[in-house]
């Protein structure tokens, strides 16, 4: 086996990781029960919604539209995320 068959094989794998964290701009949020709902725009143009925010035990925010996120995709996958944290510049 060569590196390129090895690149290959950890292709998709080295896709997921690269895809579990990154940075998003605050569209919208609903705050009207349990947790917070957003939508976001993720900096290469596509968006998500209803995307859960987690909050500190004890603090609570409603960040302006325009706020920057950080964004968790468990498994890698845009379809099950969540913002664990937004500040406003």
């Amino acid at each position: 086996m060569d590196i390129k068959d090895l690149l290959k094989i950890i292709a998709p794998l080295q896709r997921k990781i690269m895809l579990m964290v990154g940075r998003a701009v605050l569209a919208t949020i609903k705050d009207d029960q349990g947790y917070q709902k957003l939508q976001i725009s993720f900096l290469s143009g596509d968006i998500a919604g209803n995307i859960d925010r987690l909050q500190n035990y004890g603090f609570t925010s409603v960040p302006k539209a325009g706020a920057d996120a950080i964004f968790v995709c468990i498994g890698g996958s845009h379809d099950n995320g969540i913002v664990i944290a937004c500040d406003d510049k």
